[in-house]
């Protein structure tokens, strides 16, 4: 397939802006399939190089909700995996059903699960990033807060009724969000221990964001193994594919939950 051939043209890019990356490949002749194609074809990549499966949890400007779960419960019912990777770019939706997510795929493998973060998640995507064994990462990774308020189901009900956003300090859903956000990632980081060394409510803390604060703060890979999450810069190996990852998950629109053997 030609876009095999061109990755090395998009990984020469010196930029961490999958936009620029993504164009660059334009520029040189790269001919862009539909979003599924090509999310299925620098996935397959991944998985050669890494030699195991991965579940590919990507919903691009999608709002994570019931629905995704029915959809993952009908793709695992019949698998189960020794060792399996999770494409997670998630960045709205419900905290709790991420954290039912997060349960239903441990209960699918058996040895280690690991989560591929190559771009951005916010809210149920670091609970998803909490559930997994260890979290493999790279410069353009960004995590949390865990908390943000576009994330919430309450939030939506509000837009839907009324068209607009709610006030960003409104102090009942605000404390609700919080109280949340903290008890969905308590949940999940109590049921998985290998992610974390230290003390879980340290690290949500880190994680929960601040009112007050004008800009929501995300953390990079160096900062969360500060933290004390076990998370790794990808190998020297794994870096073509790894970028190329990254290229396409920061692009897509549409949402795709599948499994690539």
């Amino acid at each position: 397939m030609k876009i095999k051939k061109d990755i090395n043209k998009i990984i020469k890019v010196d930029s961490e802006q999958g936009q620029e990356m993504l164009q660059f490949a334009i520029e040189n002749g790269l001919n862009i399939p539909d979003e599924a194609s090509l999310l299925e074809d620098c996935s397959s990549i991944w998985v050669k190089v890494r030699k195991r499966p991965m579940l590919t949890m990507v919903l691009g400007s999608s709002v994570l909700s019931e629905k995704h779960l029915d959809d993952l419960e009908s793709l695992l019912s019949d698998q189960s995996f020794e060792d399996l990777d999770c494409l997670i770019q998630v960045v709205a939706g419900d905290l709790e059903i991420a954290a039912e997510m997060v349960s239903l795929i441990r209960s699918k493998v058996n040895s280690k699960l690991t989560g591929i973060v190559p771009a951005v998640v916010t809210g149920p995507g670091c609970i998803l990033g909490l559930g997994m064994d260890e979290i493999i990462g790279g410069e353009t990774t960004s995590f949390g807060p865990l908390d943000i308020p576009t994330m919430h189901i309450a939030i939506f009900t509000y837009l839907e009724q009324t068209g607009e956003f709610p006030p960003m300090y409104n102090e009942d859903i605000y404390k609700e969000i919080y109280i949340n956000a903290k008890e969905s990632a308590k949940t999940v980081l109590d049921e998985n221990t290998k992610i974390f060394n230290g003390e879980s409510d340290k690290i949500i803390n880190h994680l929960i964001y601040v009112k007050g604060i004008d800009a929501l703060q995300a953390f990079n890979l160096k900062t969360l193994k500060k933290m004390g999450l076990n998370a790794r810069f990808y190998k020297q190996n794994e870096n073509e594919a790894f970028n190329y990852l990254g290229v396409v998950v920061s692009q897509l629109m549409s949402n795709r939950i599948q499994i690539i053997q």
